[in-house]
């Protein structure tokens, strides 16, 4: 589908996007149930509760659903630089290849295999949070004043994911539904931000 289709169904794609990231909301539950969701992550889930495949599947999934999801932010916006584009596609591709690299079970959980799972595991969200911050600054500096407040939520919801981190000492299923939760929230406010935008310069 090229641009201008994007632009012309972009509420039915917004639509698309949101199912999408409900199902990713409600997988992420439902893989952190295997677990506890204060003392593991996804990453133990998969690599010491046998759910392997689980973790895979749900690393695709996350990237595609907010990759997609971002790119449509990033169309409907008219967003003409190169920084959140080669972000969002590096995160995509960190992540899905992140979950293929298995965290290996105690007594290895230290082992440069499972150093290599986290690394990348952590990396692949910052570089989507990186492509919101650009896209952000992008679109305050164009005059788009709405992206003022995607901005300052945008910050409210680092020092949210900030505190959890803190709280918990380690990376947990409460961060990682908290996380792909408020990537939803945000990139819906984007989209709406940059439609209001539009709107304002008519």
């Amino acid at each position: 589908m090229n641009k201008e289709n994007v632009i012309k169904y972009k509420w039915p794609l917004l639509f698309a996007c949101l199912i999408m990231a409900a199902a990713e909301i409600g997988y992420t539950v439902y893989l952190g149930n295997y677990a506890s969701w204060t003392e593991y992550n996804l990453s133990v889930v998969g690599g010491w509760y046998g759910h392997k495949w689980g973790l895979m599947i749900w690393g695709w999934l996350t990237a595609f659903v907010f990759v997609s999801f971002m790119s449509l932010v990033l169309i409907v916006n008219k967003y003409r630089g190169k920084a959140s584009w080669i972000l969002e596609a590096t995160a995509g591709i960190i992540l899905s290849v992140a979950v293929i690299i298995p965290y290996q079970p105690r007594p290895n959980e230290g082992s440069v295999i499972s150093n290599i799972h986290i690394t990348l595991s952590m990396i692949g969200p910052l570089c989507l949070v990186a492509a919101m911050i650009a896209f952000t600054v992008s679109s305050i500096k164009r005059g788009n004043r709405a992206f003022i407040f995607t901005g300052l939520v945008l910050l409210l919801m680092m020092a949210c994911a900030a505190w959890i981190f803190i709280i918990y000492g380690i990376i947990t299923t409460v961060l990682e539904v908290y996380t792909v939760s408020a990537m939803t929230l945000l990139l819906t406010l984007m989209f709406l931000a940059s439609y209001a935008g539009k709107k304002e310069s008519v």
